[in-house]
């Protein structure tokens, strides 16, 4: 009687044990409900500072221009398959001055990737490289068609760089030129007024409001040309515009048949590029290898390859279509 007395109270004792272990356990192991509490509400706090940072970004250039509305597709007499894309606008004024339109081209083969070509008198166009970016917004003054002039707001801000010859034919590296869109729904580009203010002094309260060309390809001196290159050719490439990447496999394909006519054999992974666009339009490409220089090419206004030997400095025409196989 005494051993199950004994017996019973042992298994008392390690049940009570047991259950106490557990709750130990159970406690230990469970997250405290202020923690959880105090872990999601910096969540949302955090959550929510993101979409106040980002909308605070949106609304700091209200004014904004978007380059998308740069890019055009141009169906040439409706033919989808000679379609072109382009990456450039016109801009024009009816104001008297010495530069009565200009291109700016956000796709452009220079180290900014993009530029302006200032037209003269005389129909030449002034090339220079420029960088386009996100200003805070200012006010300046322009002078419209209508010879009135008014404030605008702007946010878009196109600047003059130094072109790769270190040409500054028009003395205008640094000018700051504005992009806003206007009355129309179209974009207006605000340039120096080139015939009253020469100098830089107060440019934003002095600027020539010049207005986008709308569909400047459409001329009638453009479709002819490019009825005659459908004609030819329905798939043609114009090589006046070309991609980066179409002008590396354009000198590439060319560089490896003069290799290949020497009896030697090109790899174009050991290749590398340099572009140098020129005042005159003229787009040189360099190439090279960590061996040695390859050929200089030259692309001209008119779409035309040329290839510079870089020993002998002898020049010889290529071709003026893309003939890339």
């Amino acid at each position: 009687m005494k051993k199950i007395l004994v017996l019973t109270l042992t298994l008392f004792m390690l049940t009570a044990c047991s259950k106490n272990e557990k709750s130990n356990v159970n406690e230990a192991t469970s997250p405290d409900p202020s923690t959880v509490i105090t872990t999601s509400s910096s969540t949302v706090e955090t959550n929510s500072s993101d979409e106040h940072s980002h909308k605070e970004t949106q609304d700091s250039f209200p004014y904004a221009i978007n380059l998308e509305d740069f890019v055009q597709k141009i169906i040439p007499n409706g033919n989808k398959e000679a379609q072109k894309m382009y990456y450039k606008l016109r801009f024009t004024t009816v104001q008297e001055t010495v530069h009565p339109d200009i291109v700016v081209n956000v796709k452009e083969l220079n180290n900014f990737g993009k530029s302006v070509y200032i037209s003269t008198e005389d129909s030449q166009q002034i090339y220079y490289p420029v960088t386009i970016s996100s200003v805070p917004t200012k006010t300046i003054t322009v002078i419209g068609n209508s010879e009135n002039s008014r404030k605008v707001e702007v946010n878009t801000q196109v600047k003059i760089e130094m072109p790769e010859d270190q040409s500054d034919p028009l003395q205008i590296v640094g000018d700051a030129y504005y992009l806003f869109y206007n009355q129309q729904d179209t974009i207006s580009l605000a340039a120096r007024n080139f015939n009253k203010n020469p100098g830089s002094e107060d440019l934003d309260s002095n600027m020539l409001e010049y207005i986008q060309q709308v569909n400047p390809q459409n001329t009638e001196d453009s479709k002819e040309e490019e009825t005659e290159t459908t004609d030819q050719n329905p798939n043609a490439i114009d090589t006046t515009d070309l991609t980066t990447e179409q002008v590396e496999d354009w000198t590439y394909y060319h560089e490896k048949l003069y290799w290949k006519e020497n009896g030697q054999d090109l790899t174009r992974g050991d290749i590398n590029y340099t572009f140098e666009k020129e005042s005159n339009q003229t787009l040189k490409i360099s190439l090279v290898t960590k061996w040695q220089p390859l050929g200089i090419y030259t692309i001209d206004g008119e779409g035309k390859l040329y290839r510079e030997d870089p020993r002998s400095g002898e020049t010889t025409f290529v071709t003026d279509e893309f003939d890339v196989n």
